[in-house]
């Protein structure tokens, strides 16, 4: 009873929270639950919790769902985390426990952060996870991206019941509608973090006449038919009270506006395809699936070999940038800076520099698929740690390298090291930590000469500056990893207490997820 009188004090209040928000994808049933979690947990007066409590509770949480075998306890525990933060969140807005609200959000970050392996496990194939780590835009929730594209998958489904999808632009299928609109929501919310109830001129134009032409080889017959199509179906939402009839009126004109530049735009990109576009088109007329990663890496090996990729950086480049398997530039020329600033463009020349083609840190020892490594996210990862070592090789004017290092030795060195810390800690490299770059630096200062110790202090050193500067670090990663390389160099956390009550089982969690809603 007592539980009973603690919820319904604080419940009304928080059931009309800004905080409450995050819980509507959930049964009301479950938020209770959660919330009573918390109360059997935690001490009996509020007001004396403190975040060594908080600590305890998701402490055992966590516990729960790295210990649980059953296939689903990555989604209980993201509804158990998002339900219990939320409320904690609100008591400390209404200042009914102690921990101020911006404490408590630190808490929660250094929480994410220190366990990392809970909050990358998405499995769906279509979500985007070229995300932009910019500091000054609001933190990725992985929540929000399957909300938002849940949510809108509802949308076309219930569009494509309607009498109002017998009346959309000829030639439209669901399929087209389904992958277009993907690409505004992922991009959307991943690189500019907003919502499809939130997007911007800004947002809908850059996606318009970049992403969409630069990702996409959709016929010029489909290029036409886009926008018409969005406009239609932006009505058809609106008309159902699901986006504010004005806000829709504003997205149809951003994107009216844009429609001549894409499909200018995209012409132009079909008559002038990259490097990366004419080897798969080689591949395809050699009978070779782009695809198929072996195939793939022996072209390509063949192609350098004979001299074909020399030849083909002289005609789309006028030079021979590609004839020694390195980058060559002496400073950070503005066409350099251009293709870093396009992750496609960026993507597919780090397609030709990877020094490992083959992918054999697809098979070399990692975290299980339980623990939550997943081979599509090692890819990406891989990705990205080519990218940052051409980043480095092509600022080499602006830091310091280690003497004698070629462009092929730092690529290869940064790669290993992402892929090396994706497959134990599975971090990517916005997620990196001191706890993480300590242990590395302490493994090097055991098991390297001091010679190769020194190299590779320098080259993280300066790979985390190139990294900060790029906006794939914040600056607090690029001030505390370089101090955390020397070993020992620990942030600070918060000692959690033994909870005095038990946290939601996985059967009762289970049995509450069960009536999950779906907006």
């Amino acid at each position: 009873m007592a539980k009973q009188n603690k919820l319904s004090k604080y419940w009304t209040g928080f059931h009309k929270s800004a905080e409450y928000q995050e819980c509507l994808v959930y049964p009301v049933s479950m938020v209770k639950g959660g919330i009573e979690t918390i109360f059997d947990s935690l001490p009996a007066t509020i007001g004396k919790w403190e975040l060594s409590d908080f600590a305890g509770l998701l402490g055992e949480l966590s516990n729960l769902a790295l210990n649980e075998t059953d296939t689903r306890a990555n989604q209980i525990f993201d509804a158990m985390y998002t339900i219990i933060t939320a409320f904690l969140r609100y008591l400390a807005e209404q200042r009914v426990i102690t921990t101020t609200p911006a404490t408590l959000a630190a808490f929660f970050h250094d929480y994410e952060e220190q366990n990392a392996i809970l909050f990358n496990h998405s499995t769906d194939d279509d979500l985007d996870m070229a995300i932009n780590v910019d500091p000054t835009l609001p933190e990725w929730q992985e929540r929000t991206a399957v909300s938002i594209q849940s949510y809108t998958a509802d949308w076309v489904t219930a569009y494509q019941r309607s009498a109002a999808w017998q009346n959309r632009p000829d030639g439209v299928s669901e399929a087209f509608l389904t992958v277009v609109l993907n690409e505004f929501v992922q991009r959307g919310y991943n690189y500019y973090r907003k919502t499809p109830k939130s997007w911007s001129k800004r947002v809908l134009t850059d996606i318009l006449t970049t992403t969409i032409i630069t990702k996409y080889e959709f016929s010029a017959e489909e290029y036409a038919l886009l926008v018409p199509m969005l406009t239609s179906f932006l009505q058809f939402v609106a008309d159902q009270g699901w986006l504010n009839a004005k806000r829709a009126a504003d997205y149809q004109r951003y994107l009216q506006a844009g429609e001549a530049d894409m499909i200018a735009g995209a012409k132009d990109y079909a008559d002038n395809p990259d490097a990366l576009e004419i080897i798969n088109q080689k591949m395809v007329a050699a009978g070779i699936d782009p695809k198929d990663p072996d195939a793939a890496a022996k072209f390509v090996d063949e192609l350098e070999a004979t001299g074909g990729l020399a030849e083909l950086y002289e005609q789309l480049y006028g030079d021979k940038t590609a004839e020694a398997g390195q980058p060559e530039n002496d400073d950070t020329a503005p066409e350099i800076e251009e293709v870093m600033s396009n992750p496609a463009a960026f993507a597919g020349v780090a397609q030709v520099y990877d020094p490992d083609k083959k992918q054999t840190y697809l098979t070399e020892d990692h975290r299980s698929i339980n623990d939550g490594w997943l081979k599509k996210t090692a890819i990406s990862v891989h990705s990205t740690g080519v990218q940052a070592g051409l980043r480095l090789w092509f600022q080499r004017q602006n830091i310091v390298l280690p003497a004698g290092w070629d462009a092929p030795e730092v690529i290869s060195n940064v790669s290993e090291l992402t892929d090396r810390l994706y497959a134990q800690w599975l971090v990517a490299p916005n997620e990196w930590t001191t706890k993480i770059f300590s242990q590395v630096g302490q493994w090097l200062k055991d098991n390297r000469s001091q010679a190769d110790y020194d190299d590779m202090r320098t080259l993280l050193t300066s790979l985390i500056t190139v990294l900060t500067g790029a906006g794939i670090l914040t600056t607090t990663q690029g001030n505390q990893l370089p101090e955390a390389l020397k070993a020992g160099s620990i942030a600070k956390v918060v000692s959690p207490k033994k909870v005095k009550g038990k946290v939601i089982s996985m059967k009762q969690a289970r049995k509450l997820l069960k009536n999950k809603k779906h907006r």
